[in-house]
């Protein structure tokens, strides 16, 4: 791996996304969640601001996203990316779901839980088990971005 790369690795759902930050693909340095707006309104971040803060916070040389539909953050995430000189590199969810099958991960918590057995720093994120009438939990997303993130260096 190259010497001082820095990735944010993001996921991008509508009103929010998160991110995980890495050195070398290998050492986790900060994770999360930011909920955003497309438009500005009062007391809430827009998308190009969270996005700003992200890039600004981490200083990334690679970012990763997971292919998805393109929507305002997706949208902002590019545009920083590319006022900054950052390449931007995208993974598909059947990337990411083939990677992970291989390593025996049926489902989002088995990969949650492998994911956590390789940056233990995120054991205490990892969501419980979740039953079906519940929705997905709020951190999982933070383990779909490290997903992508490993299911890209995998595929390198």
């Amino acid at each position: 791996m190259i010497s001082g790369l820095r990735i944010l690795a993001l996921e991008i759902r509508a009103g929010q996304f998160a991110f995980v930050y890495l050195e070398r693909a290998s050492k986790l340095i900060d994770c999360g969640v930011r909920r955003c707006r497309a438009e500005p309104k009062r007391g809430a971040s827009t998308a190009a601001d969270a996005m700003a803060r992200a890039f600004d916070r981490c200083q990334p040389t690679l970012v990763i996203i997971r292919r998805s539909e393109e929507n305002a953050i997706s949208a902002a995430a590019r545009r920083e990316a590319r006022a900054r000189s950052v390449p931007v590199r995208s993974v598909s969810w059947a990337a990411v779901r083939k990677f992970f099958r291989a390593q025996g991960c049926r489902n989002k918590q088995a990969r949650a839980t492998v994911i956590a057995e390789w940056y233990p720093e995120l054991q205490r994120k990892l969501p419980a088990e979740r039953k079906v009438q519940h929705g997905e939990p709020y951190h999982m997303l933070i383990f779909d971005a490290a997903a992508a993130a490993v299911a890209y260096f995998a595929s390198r």
